[in-house]
């Protein structure tokens, strides 16, 4: 879930950041050491010392103070679009709500409208697709989950929708866009075209690099490995780059890591995690014997099954992981390491499911 922080530095902003922590339950209080109130982390001496430590830790902040010191503070801390938080300013009164940084890609749009929608307040949305009712790319890649590459495109693609212009969807098999209004069409369709503006919905690396070529990579892949024990972290995280690199498969799609259970405290793939930043799922060597037993084509290893008690990993982690799906890339052996792809299908994108607060 992403992480919000609320930000307040007067009384009255503490009771306005407490009715929305009633309203969501789902946010953290933070305020400077002069204002002390239950529920509030209050251990900063200035404001500047509180946002620079949480900045990076938190993909959503609700600031309510005037914007000009939120503005001041928040300066030197800002990066670029495709790694700023969502920042939204709210006045102590609760009349406005303002989108501040990363209106789209970071979802300070979304979230400026659905506090607005709990507390009454006014939102003030300024980015010019917005005010003319369109749908960004940047704002589809973040309702729907998706990465979005390369980042240097996006102005492009939205003046040309300013303009006027439409965009067109190559959509992988197995990927259920929701907005069937869309123009949609499958990837095997897309042959590198120079015109138009379009859009590739896809897990697989594709070497076009027009600016009128966007990819949006869905979170359908689960990685599943196995690897011997005490194997060097830096070994196993070459490998895996170099397994990507070979699948033309973009490390953006993997929604997880797979593996057995015996493996969840291994150096080498608690690196691979926090290299990634994606989710390590692990599996019983009888939860993998019975999907080996219910998919025949699974690789059997009599020494592997001697070894760790599944007589496979890597294949039956990544397809277990996906829940409904197929192996996109069976196992691939290095040394003292196997790896597969698993793809989840049907992979249906869901708009609710990126909401900051689930209002329904």
């Amino acid at each position: 879930m992403k992480r919000i922080a609320i930000v307040a530095i007067s009384e009255k902003g503490l009771l306005l950041g407490d009715k929305i922590y009633d309203l969501t339950l789902k946010v953290e209080r933070f305020s400077i050491t002069k204002l002390t109130r239950k529920g509030w982390n209050s251990q900063y001496s200035t404001l500047s010392e509180l946002m620079s430590e949480i900045f990076p830790k938190f993909q959503g902040f609700i600031m309510i103070m005037a914007t000009g010191i939120a503005v001041r503070v928040i300066a030197p801390l800002i990066q670029d679009k495709a790694q700023d938080p969502a920042v939204v300013v709210m006045d102590e009164n609760n009349n406005f709500i303002i989108s501040l940084l990363a209106g789209h890609l970071g979802g300070a749009n979304r979230l400026t409208e659905e506090i607005a929608a709990l507390t009454g307040s006014i939102s003030i949305i300024t980015t010019a697709t917005d005010m003319n009712k369109m749908k960004a790319v940047d704002v589809l890649a973040s309702e729907w989950g998706m990465d979005i590459e390369p980042v240097k495109n996006i102005k492009q693609f939205n003046k040309a929708l300013l303009n006027e212009a439409y965009y067109t969807f190559y959509v992988e098999q197995g990927i259920d866009l929701p907005n069937k209004t869309l123009d949609i069409k499958p990837i095997a369709n897309f042959q590198g075209l120079h015109s138009g503006w379009n859009i590739l919905v896809t897990p697989k690396i594709i070497n076009c690099f027009e600016e009128n070529i966007i990819f949006l990579r869905p979170q359908n892949l689960a990685l599943g490995i196995g690897c011997r024990k005490g194997y060097p972290r830096a070994k196993l995280l070459t490998i895996v780059d170099n397994f990507l690199t070979e699948q033309k498969l973009s490390s953006k799609s993997l929604a997880t890591i797979a593996t057995i259970d015996l493996k969840k405290n291994e150096d080498a793939v608690i690196a691979l995690q926090a290299k990634l930043n994606i989710p390590l799922t692990t599996y019983s060597k009888d939860e993998l014997n019975g999907c080996i037993e219910d998919n025949k084509a699974i690789s059997n290893s009599l020494f592997v099954k001697q070894t760790v008690g599944a007589a496979c990993v890597c294949e039956p982690a990544a397809l277990l992981a996906v829940g409904k799906g197929k192996i996109l890339v069976k196992k691939t052996i290095y040394e003292g390491v196997t790896l597969a792809v698993a793809a989840k299908e049907p992979f249906l994108v869901n708009e609710k499911n990126n909401f900051w607060f689930n209002m329904e």
